[in-house]
């Protein structure tokens, strides 16, 4: 063969591999179908967000505001496809605001990237909407009833140090109403609330919390039965003012979800022995501290609490430990007969600040199980969740570990909006990846690297020696 038929016959091998791999391109964007070879899979959508959008009850659709030629770090091309292709559902629907101005005003779209999420009974716009914020607001657009929640924080302002779990709450489907106290207080109105935490506007949000505008507080309103209606009371670090609003609550049939601290029981004795003898659940008056499940280079005080429960669907579901900080312990009692459950438990290596290792003032040795939330269901059929920790939701430990998904998960349970119980991804942005270590796992991976590694090279190195000089 001569030479310019070797060369000629080269160039149309490499021609028709070209042409092959271009159809498959083509294929594989006509039909959606993609390969994930990140090494985390980041751009795989998670099993939980499967389960959501699979379970919707009614269509949805979401119109995705976005500027062609800049980088969106949200990946709504990558996460709608997936979604529109787990559910029939879901429409999507791309626009740039640029090319569509008329219709981007006509939403109220203030920036890109955004998205509205359309259902029968509800429209939402979402700035950033990362996966995890995007299904909280489908989730939320789709439920049946909006609960409300009054929170009450006696530490401090709640809408100063629990902005995030407002957001949270919010993009979750829940009517947040602020209170500063627990009596004679009209709660403020969600715009105030907006204001207030920051995020009522573009830009005057913290990054890391989702941002809302007014428009999505614009729900339609919702034909809710009234049977089903039920007031959520969320009280932080509670004094003795608010016992009467918790026991007209619960006699109700409400619910209430209570946040003590170490210090509850000194400050409001008439609160802990309501809670003891008509509630069933004994307050502690001492911090946990564990050196062990701590994060590292944190205080013995701010701990992980690794007991989740399994028999309870608020626990059942969750995948992480609840991180608690200067948090107290909280013990169901045989004061009253109605059912109660043990959601979070400290570690084993956990103890009460005032221990040393043998029996407590209680008789509890320091190695026995120490819950620090619990749930009942009242007499009255009402719900309590307490928790022995008033930090868990604040702006500082919400986003860490499992805080989110407890705290949701609670108040979906007080709400009895069984449906909405379960896992949720965590907010991650692409590039960022955000991991937690307890003291107890770094120094396992101290010795492992540090001296187990070396350790092996060392011992392989002497045999190698030995093998050669003997």
């Amino acid at each position: 063969m001569r030479n310019w038929e070797g060369w000629l016959v080269t160039a149309l091998e490499i021609a028709a591999v070209i042409g092959v791999l271009g159809l498959v391109l083509r294929w594989c964007g006509a039909s959606g179908w993609q390969w994930d070879v990140t090494p985390d899979a980041r751009y795989t959508l998670p099993p939980e967000a499967r389960v959501l959008v699979r379970s919707l009850p009614e269509p949805v659709r979401l119109i995705a505001f976005v500027r062609s030629g800049i980088h969106d770090p949200t990946g709504l091309s990558v996460w709608l496809p997936q979604l529109a292709q787990q559910s029939g559902r879901i429409e999507i629907e791309f626009l740039d605001v640029d090319r569509e101005p008329t219709r981007a005003r006509r939403y109220g779209i203030q920036s890109a990237p955004a998205v509205v999420v359309e259902s029968a009974r509800r429209q939402r716009i979402v700035y950033q909407p990362h996966l995890a914020v995007l299904l909280s607001h489908i989730a939320a657009a789709v439920r049946s009833t909006t609960p409300r929640l009054r929170v009450f924080s006696n530490r401090t302002p709640p809408d100063q140090d629990y902005a995030r779990m407002y957001a949270a709450l919010q993009s979750e489907g829940f009517a947040v109403e602020w209170a500063t106290a627990a009596l004679g207080t009209t709660p403020t109105s969600d715009t105030a609330n907006l204001e207030r935490a920051g995020m009522h506007r573009e830009g005057g949000a913290d990054p890391g919390v989702p941002q809302l505008t007014p428009t999505t507080q614009g729900d339609t309103p919702v034909a809710e039965d009234p049977a089903r209606s039920r007031s959520i009371d969320v009280v932080f670090a509670p004094s003795d003012s608010d016992l009467e609003t918790l026991q007209a609550t619960l006699n109700a049939g409400g619910a209430a979800l209570v946040a003590t601290e170490p210090s509850t029981c000194r400050e409001a004795p008439r609160l802990c022995t309501w809670l003891r003898l008509e509630a069933g659940v004994e307050v502690g008056a001492e911090p946990l501290i564990d050196h062990r499940t701590r994060l590292v280079a944190g205080d013995p005080y701010t701990i992980l609490a690794t007991g989740l429960a399994a028999d309870h669907p608020i626990t059942a579901a969750l995948s992480e430990p609840v991180l608690v900080s200067q948090a107290t312990t909280v013990r169901l009692t045989d004061e009253v007969a109605s059912p109660g459950w043990i959601l979070l438990s400290a570690a084993p290596s956990a103890r009460l600040e005032g221990s040393t290792g043998g029996p407590t003032e209680s008789g509890v040795g320091s190695k026995a199980p120490h819950p620090v939330a619990v749930a009942r269901v009242t007499a009255s059929r009402g719900r309590l969740v307490v928790v022995g920790d008033a930090d868990f939701a604040t702006d500082r430990f919400i986003e860490y570990v499992g805080n989110r998904n407890f705290l949701l998960n609670a108040a979906n349970w007080l709400a009895e909006e069984h449906t909405w119980l379960g896992p949720r991804i965590a907010p991650m942005v692409t590039g960022v990846q955000v991991f937690f270590l307890s003291a107890a796992q770094a120094e396992r991976l101290l010795w492992a690297f540090a001296v187990g590694e070396p350790a092996v090279l060392a011992a392989i190195g002497l045999l190698v020696w030995w093998r050669r000089h003997r």
